[in-house]
Protein backbone atom coordinates (compact mmCIF):
# COMPACT_ATOMS: atom_id res chain seq x y z
CA UNK A 1 0.00 0.00 0.00
CA UNK A 2 1.44 3.15 -1.11
CA UNK A 3 0.57 6.40 0.71
CA UNK A 4 1.45 10.18 0.72
CA UNK A 5 1.89 11.04 4.78
CA UNK A 6 1.29 14.70 4.82
CA UNK A 7 0.00 17.32 7.93
CA UNK A 8 -0.34 20.22 9.37
CA UNK A 9 -0.88 22.60 6.52
CA UNK A 10 -2.01 25.36 8.60
CA UNK A 11 -4.20 27.39 6.36
CA UNK A 12 -4.51 30.88 6.92
CA UNK A 13 -1.70 31.51 9.44
CA UNK A 14 -0.14 34.73 8.98
CA UNK A 15 3.65 35.80 10.10
CA UNK A 16 3.24 39.56 11.97
CA UNK A 17 0.13 39.96 9.32
CA UNK A 18 2.16 39.16 6.14
CA UNK A 19 -0.43 37.11 3.89
CA UNK A 20 0.67 33.64 2.72
CA UNK A 21 -1.35 33.07 0.24
CA UNK A 22 1.09 32.46 -2.38
CA UNK A 23 2.44 29.60 -0.43
CA UNK A 24 -0.12 27.63 0.15
CA UNK A 25 -1.09 28.15 -3.31
CA UNK A 26 2.29 26.80 -4.33
CA UNK A 27 2.26 23.91 -1.63
CA UNK A 28 -0.59 22.69 -3.39
CA UNK A 29 0.91 22.99 -6.85
CA UNK A 30 3.90 20.73 -5.60
CA UNK A 31 1.31 18.45 -3.60
CA UNK A 32 -0.39 17.82 -7.24
CA UNK A 33 2.51 17.18 -9.01
CA UNK A 34 4.01 14.38 -6.30
CA UNK A 35 0.10 13.07 -6.45
CA UNK A 36 0.44 13.06 -10.20
CA UNK A 37 4.26 11.15 -10.13
CA UNK A 38 3.55 8.79 -7.15
CA UNK A 39 -0.34 7.36 -8.00
CA UNK A 40 -0.68 6.98 -4.55
CA UNK A 41 -3.28 4.39 -2.87
CA UNK A 42 -4.53 6.55 -0.06
CA UNK A 43 -3.58 10.23 0.71
CA UNK A 44 -2.87 11.14 4.39
CA UNK A 45 -3.60 14.01 5.97
CA UNK A 46 -3.19 14.02 9.43
CA UNK A 47 -4.79 17.32 11.22
CA UNK A 48 -4.29 20.72 11.79
CA UNK A 49 -5.20 21.57 8.26
CA UNK A 50 -6.20 24.91 9.14
CA UNK A 51 -4.90 27.22 11.39
CA UNK A 52 -7.92 28.44 13.36
CA UNK A 53 -11.22 26.62 14.08
CA UNK A 54 -12.46 29.65 11.93
CA UNK A 55 -10.56 29.95 8.88
CA UNK A 56 -11.78 32.94 6.62
CA UNK A 57 -14.65 31.90 3.70
CA UNK A 58 -11.26 32.39 1.39
CA UNK A 59 -8.79 29.94 3.17
CA UNK A 60 -11.83 27.58 3.47
CA UNK A 61 -12.95 27.51 -0.52
CA UNK A 62 -9.17 27.90 -1.26
CA UNK A 63 -8.91 24.25 0.61
CA UNK A 64 -11.92 22.76 -0.93
CA UNK A 65 -10.61 23.98 -4.44
CA UNK A 66 -7.19 23.04 -4.71
CA UNK A 67 -7.86 19.71 -2.83
CA UNK A 68 -10.22 18.88 -5.76
CA UNK A 69 -7.01 20.21 -8.16
CA UNK A 70 -5.22 17.43 -5.98
CA UNK A 71 -8.04 14.68 -6.35
CA UNK A 72 -7.89 14.75 -9.85
CA UNK A 73 -4.16 14.00 -10.89
CA UNK A 74 -5.64 10.61 -8.84
CA UNK A 75 -8.49 10.10 -9.37
CA UNK A 76 -8.29 6.34 -7.83
CA UNK A 77 -7.11 7.56 -4.83
CA UNK A 78 -8.96 7.71 -1.36
CA UNK A 79 -8.18 10.56 0.63
CA UNK A 80 -8.39 10.68 4.49
CA UNK A 81 -8.58 13.77 6.76
CA UNK A 82 -8.41 13.44 10.46
CA UNK A 83 -9.11 16.70 12.30
CA UNK A 84 -6.02 18.15 14.49
CA UNK A 85 -6.23 20.74 17.71
CA UNK A 86 -6.21 23.89 15.65
CA UNK A 87 -9.50 22.71 13.41
CA UNK A 88 -12.93 22.80 14.06
CA UNK A 89 -14.06 19.10 13.68
CA UNK A 90 -17.74 20.15 12.92
CA UNK A 91 -17.03 22.58 9.91
CA UNK A 92 -14.31 19.74 8.34
CA UNK A 93 -17.65 17.37 8.54
CA UNK A 94 -20.31 19.57 7.20
CA UNK A 95 -19.41 18.46 3.86
CA UNK A 96 -18.62 14.80 4.75
CA UNK A 97 -21.45 13.22 2.50
CA UNK A 98 -20.10 15.29 -0.72
CA UNK A 99 -16.58 14.55 0.05
CA UNK A 100 -17.76 11.08 -0.17
CA UNK A 101 -18.06 11.56 -3.75
CA UNK A 102 -14.83 12.08 -4.16
CA UNK A 103 -13.25 9.36 -2.24
CA UNK A 104 -12.05 11.57 0.76
CA UNK A 105 -13.24 10.26 4.00
CA UNK A 106 -13.57 13.22 6.49
CA UNK A 107 -12.96 12.76 10.43
CA UNK A 108 -13.61 14.95 13.16
CA UNK A 109 -13.98 12.93 16.27
CA UNK A 110 -13.36 9.24 17.16
CA UNK A 111 -17.13 7.89 16.53
CA UNK A 112 -19.39 6.11 19.06
CA UNK A 113 -22.91 4.49 19.41
CA UNK A 114 -26.05 6.01 20.89
CA UNK A 115 -24.90 4.92 24.18
CA UNK A 116 -21.61 6.78 23.75
CA UNK A 117 -19.96 3.25 23.15
CA UNK A 118 -16.49 3.66 20.75
CA UNK A 119 -17.95 2.48 16.89
CA UNK A 120 -14.46 1.71 15.48
CA UNK A 121 -16.17 0.55 12.33
CA UNK A 122 -16.82 4.43 11.36
CA UNK A 123 -12.80 5.26 11.97
CA UNK A 124 -11.49 2.91 9.63
CA UNK A 125 -10.90 3.08 5.76
CA UNK A 126 -10.58 0.38 3.72
CA UNK A 127 -8.16 0.66 0.67
CA UNK A 128 -9.67 -2.18 -1.87
CA UNK A 129 -6.97 -5.02 -1.81
CA UNK A 130 -4.45 -3.10 -0.60
CA UNK A 131 -5.08 -2.53 2.72
CA UNK A 132 -6.98 -0.60 6.06
CA UNK A 133 -6.13 3.04 7.54
CA UNK A 134 -7.40 3.37 10.95
CA UNK A 135 -8.07 7.24 11.06
CA UNK A 136 -8.05 9.30 14.81
CA UNK A 137 -8.68 12.66 14.89
CA UNK A 138 -7.23 14.83 17.66
CA UNK A 139 -9.51 14.14 21.01
CA UNK A 140 -8.54 14.53 24.91
CA UNK A 141 -8.24 11.92 26.52
CA UNK A 142 -11.35 12.07 28.54
CA UNK A 143 -13.88 13.02 25.53
CA UNK A 144 -12.71 8.98 23.96
CA UNK A 145 -15.68 6.88 24.09
CA UNK A 146 -15.90 4.51 26.23
CA UNK A 147 -14.62 0.63 24.84
CA UNK A 148 -17.36 -2.39 26.33
CA UNK A 149 -15.21 -5.02 28.42
CA UNK A 150 -11.86 -2.69 28.91
CA UNK A 151 -10.26 -2.83 32.27
CA UNK A 152 -9.44 0.33 33.82
CA UNK A 153 -10.30 3.89 33.73
CA UNK A 154 -7.51 5.55 30.87
CA UNK A 155 -10.54 6.33 27.76
CA UNK A 156 -7.26 7.32 25.35
CA UNK A 157 -5.57 3.95 26.12
CA UNK A 158 -8.72 1.57 25.89
CA UNK A 159 -9.41 2.87 22.51
CA UNK A 160 -6.22 2.76 20.95
CA UNK A 161 -6.22 -0.84 22.13
CA UNK A 162 -9.55 -1.71 21.08
CA UNK A 163 -8.98 -0.09 17.64
CA UNK A 164 -5.66 -2.24 17.24
CA UNK A 165 -7.67 -5.29 17.70
CA UNK A 166 -10.35 -4.45 15.74
CA UNK A 167 -8.44 -3.76 13.28
CA UNK A 168 -6.07 -6.64 13.26
CA UNK A 169 -9.52 -9.12 13.36
CA UNK A 170 -9.81 -7.89 9.87
CA UNK A 171 -6.58 -7.10 8.27
CA UNK A 172 -6.80 -10.77 6.22
CA UNK A 173 -2.56 -10.26 5.92
CA UNK A 174 -3.06 -6.85 4.16
CA UNK A 175 -1.22 -3.91 5.88
CA UNK A 176 -2.71 -1.73 7.97
CA UNK A 177 -2.00 2.09 9.14
CA UNK A 178 -2.48 4.43 11.72
CA UNK A 179 -3.00 8.00 11.66
CA UNK A 180 -3.51 10.15 14.32
CA UNK A 181 -2.70 13.95 15.93
CA UNK A 182 -1.23 13.82 19.03
CA UNK A 183 1.96 14.15 21.13
CA UNK A 184 3.77 10.80 21.75
CA UNK A 185 6.44 10.50 24.71
CA UNK A 186 10.10 10.63 23.61
CA UNK A 187 13.07 12.69 22.46
CA UNK A 188 11.44 14.82 20.40
CA UNK A 189 12.40 17.66 18.50
CA UNK A 190 10.01 20.46 19.10
CA UNK A 191 10.96 23.14 16.91
CA UNK A 192 7.73 25.26 15.71
CA UNK A 193 5.96 24.35 18.93
CA UNK A 194 5.22 25.86 22.64
CA UNK A 195 6.70 23.26 24.60
CA UNK A 196 4.60 24.11 27.73
CA UNK A 197 1.89 21.82 26.16
CA UNK A 198 4.35 18.79 27.23
CA UNK A 199 5.57 20.11 30.55
CA UNK A 200 5.38 16.88 32.65
CA UNK A 201 4.22 14.30 29.60
CA UNK A 202 0.27 14.97 30.82
CA UNK A 203 -0.58 15.41 27.14
CA UNK A 204 1.33 12.90 25.59
CA UNK A 205 0.78 9.40 24.90
CA UNK A 206 3.31 6.65 24.83
CA UNK A 207 4.06 5.23 21.67
CA UNK A 208 3.33 1.60 22.95
CA UNK A 209 -0.03 3.32 23.84
CA UNK A 210 -1.29 3.26 20.60
CA UNK A 211 -2.36 -0.31 19.88
CA UNK A 212 -0.29 -2.95 18.43
CA UNK A 213 -0.84 -4.81 14.40
CA UNK A 214 0.25 -1.39 12.66
CA UNK A 215 2.76 -1.49 10.12
CA UNK A 216 2.91 2.30 9.88
CA UNK A 217 1.85 4.96 12.24
CA UNK A 218 1.15 8.61 10.30
CA UNK A 219 1.29 11.37 12.79
CA UNK A 220 0.58 15.09 12.87
CA UNK A 221 1.22 17.62 15.53
CA UNK A 222 4.72 17.87 16.07
CA UNK A 223 6.14 20.41 12.83
CA UNK A 224 9.38 18.83 12.42
CA UNK A 225 9.54 15.30 10.49
CA UNK A 226 11.18 12.65 12.53
CA UNK A 227 10.77 9.13 13.75
CA UNK A 228 9.75 8.01 16.83
CA UNK A 229 12.27 6.01 18.60
CA UNK A 230 11.39 2.51 19.55
CA UNK A 231 11.70 -1.37 19.31
CA UNK A 232 10.51 -0.90 15.67
CA UNK A 233 10.78 2.30 13.38
CA UNK A 234 7.24 2.41 12.25
CA UNK A 235 5.53 5.65 14.16
CA UNK A 236 6.52 8.88 12.16
CA UNK A 237 5.95 12.58 12.04
CA UNK A 238 5.95 13.51 8.64
CA UNK A 239 6.25 17.47 10.04
CA UNK A 240 5.04 20.69 8.12
CA UNK A 241 4.95 21.14 3.69
CA UNK A 242 6.69 24.61 4.80
CA UNK A 243 7.65 26.42 7.61
CA UNK A 244 4.68 27.60 9.70
CA UNK A 245 6.84 29.78 12.68
CA UNK A 246 10.96 31.29 12.32
CA UNK A 247 12.18 28.58 13.94
CA UNK A 248 11.21 25.35 11.81
CA UNK A 249 14.75 25.34 10.20
CA UNK A 250 14.06 21.55 9.59
CA UNK A 251 13.37 20.05 5.93
CA UNK A 252 9.89 20.56 4.95
CA UNK A 253 7.84 18.22 2.30
CA UNK A 254 5.56 15.39 2.80
CA UNK A 255 6.38 11.85 2.92
CA UNK A 256 5.53 8.98 -0.09
CA UNK A 257 5.56 5.65 2.19
CA UNK A 258 5.47 2.28 1.25
CA UNK A 259 3.17 0.05 3.91
CA UNK A 260 4.01 -3.53 3.85
CA UNK A 261 2.77 -6.49 6.42
CA UNK A 262 4.74 -7.28 8.72
CA UNK A 263 7.68 -4.98 7.09
CA UNK A 264 9.78 -1.79 8.29
CA UNK A 265 7.50 0.81 6.25
CA UNK A 266 10.13 2.32 3.32
CA UNK A 267 9.72 6.14 3.33
CA UNK A 268 11.27 9.26 1.52
CA UNK A 269 10.68 12.66 1.68
CA UNK A 270 9.58 14.87 -1.24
Amino acid sequence: MKIIHTSDWHLGNRLYNYDRTDEEEHFFGQLADVVAKEQPDALVICGDIFHTGAPGNDVAKRFTDRLLDVLEKCPAMETVVIAGNHDSYSRLVVDEALWHRFHVHVFGTPAEDGEGKADFAKNVVEIPNKGLIAAVPFCHSRNFPTVEGAAGEDREKNYFEGLGTYVAERSHGLPVALMAHLAVKGDLDFRGHDKLFVIGGEECVGVEELGAGYDYVALGHIHCPQWIKGEKKIARYCGTPRAIHFDETCDHGVDVVTVQAGAAPAVRTE
